[in-house]
């Protein structure tokens, strides 16, 4: 079992979105998305593992870091994200609300 410690009033950050993201590239600046939980904000966006992020809240996703964007999905509840994503040579704009998954 787990006992209280000095760090059990730190907050716990997770994934508010239901995206794992990964990142590629030769400037790891190209993000993909590898899979979408069932029941989160972004399945109900319609967006689907092998999309590509191309924005984010209106700016490019390339000048993020992996864990910059990792970050953003992790914001406040209710916080709104815009996507524009890349599906196929298409491309497709959709946002969520951030929410808690757990």
């Amino acid at each position: 079992y787990i006992q209280p410690n000095r760090h059990s009033k730190r907050q716990f950050n997770y994934d508010r979105s239901g995206l794992t993201i990964v990142s590629s590239g030769i400037n790891l600046n190209t993000f993909t998305i590898l899979d979408v939980v069932a029941g989160s904000p972004a399945d109900f966006a319609g967006i689907k593992a092998g999309d590509e992020i191309r924005s984010i809240n209106g700016m490019p996703a390339k000048v993020f870091t992996l864990e910059e964007l990792t970050d953003k999905m992790q914001g406040r509840i209710g916080k709104k994200m815009n996507l524009t994503l890349r599906r196929n040579g298409e491309r497709i704009k959709t946002s969520f609300h951030l929410r808690d998954l757990i």
